[in-house]
């Protein structure tokens, strides 16, 4: 990615901006801001700026890329597939006990 020219590395929650003179001005990302920022930038607030708009469309685009055109989520079946079947009982037995509270109270009314 390229600010004003210089280049700009993310890396996860790092931003690392290569100044003109060969410095660098560091960032911490969260997805939303910048925060313990160091060195000299023009304008801090237009790089958030710009880093939110393209972690928008990165998820947007990983969101049409996410369902069939059925609407199935295909990430959670890539997710269960990707788990060893202890994995995947242990996973339902979880979820399963986590809804017993509630289906016992349905049935006592």
């Amino acid at each position: 990615m390229l600010f004003h020219g210089l280049p700009v590395v993310v890396d996860r929650h790092r931003v690392v901006l290569t100044t003109a003179d060969g410095g660098q001005a560091t960032a911490r990302w969260d997805g939303r801001r910048l925060s313990e920022r160091t060195g000299l930038v023009d304008d801090w607030n237009e790089l958030e700026t710009l880093l939110a708009r393209d972690e928008a469309e990165a998820l947007a685009a990983r969101v049409v890329d996410s369902a069939d055109e059925a609407g199935v989520d295909l990430t959670l079946i890539d997710w269960m597939l990707g788990l060893s079947p202890t994995e995947r009982l242990n996973f339902l037995r979880q979820h399963a006990a986590s809804l017993a509270p509630f289906v016992d109270a349905n049935t006592a009314e």
